[in-house]
């Protein structure tokens, strides 16, 4: 864990190796390896930092603490044959983004060690531009896969999410989102994929099923793109997919 924290910094790719199984939470809690050392930060809500610098935070949470990457660009995430990513908190992120540009998380497992409620999706993207996850299994306990705030040309590519407690994909002020052969299955328990004041979200050959609860699968204020999906959704749930464009 120490050399993964070491290792991020903008125009790197930090590569996890095969069968590496990380537990983020082990050094996160250590708040001697963030407390003046460069490019680190131990702090209460990383999204107030107001440095222009890198930074790699470990952020309060309800119940433990988070990983912030904060101003990063071109930093490479990627796993090696069945490496994963987690974490303790059940309120936390496990990778939680902060005005970063041109970053990728590639062909890990990622998610919570237990259950969670209220707050905590899997991945976390706050503003920036240009990011990207690909080849990934994102799973619960998660509130949600994705939540993504105020983002511009965000990316998820061949990759699951699933098992998530409160839905698959939450999006807020988001610009330019696109889902790419993707698989959400086994998630609950309220809008399962909602946006608010989003514009250009586009499904591209995704597969959705076997997800439940009463809430609509779809719940997007704006019209967005579905081409080549397959969804299995009793439809009297789908929600807003009267809307969109399916040609």
């Amino acid at each position: 864990e120490a050399d993964f924290i070491a290792n991020l910094r903008p125009g790197r790719t930090v590569y996890i190796a095969d069968n590496v199984h990380l537990n983020l939470s082990r050094i996160l809690e250590n708040e001697k390896e963030f407390i003046n050392r460069p490019g680190r930060r131990w702090a209460s809500d990383a999204s107030a930092i107001v440095s222009k610098e890198p930074l790699v935070v470990s952020e309060s949470e309800t119940d433990g603490r988070q990983l912030a990457l904060v101003n990063m660009s071109q930093l490479v995430i990627k796993g090696g044959k069945n490496a994963s990513i987690e974490v303790d908190p059940r309120y936390s992120y496990c990778l939680y983004f902060i005005n970063c540009d041109h970053c990728e998380v590639q062909n890990l497992t990622i998610g919570h060690t237990e259950l969670g409620t209220c707050s905590g999706g899997v991945i976390g993207v706050k503003g920036g531009r240009q990011n990207v996850v690909k080849d990934c299994d994102l799973y619960g306990c998660g509130t949600y896969g994705l939540d993504l705030m105020e983002t511009t040309d965000f990316g998820i590519i061949n990759s699951n999410i699933h098992d998530c407690t409160y839905g698959i994909i939450q999006m807020r002020s988001c610009m330019a989102v696109r889902f790419s052969n993707c698989d959400f299955f086994n998630n609950r328990e309220y809008d399962l994929i909602e946006a608010r004041g989003c514009e250009g979200v586009s499904f591209m050959d995704c597969r959705i099923f076997a997800n439940w609860g009463d809430a609509p699968l779809f719940n997007l204020d704006n019209e967005f793109y579905l081409a080549g999906c397959l969804i299995y959704h009793p439809t009297e749930k789908l929600g807003t997919i009267n809307r969109a464009d399916q040609s």
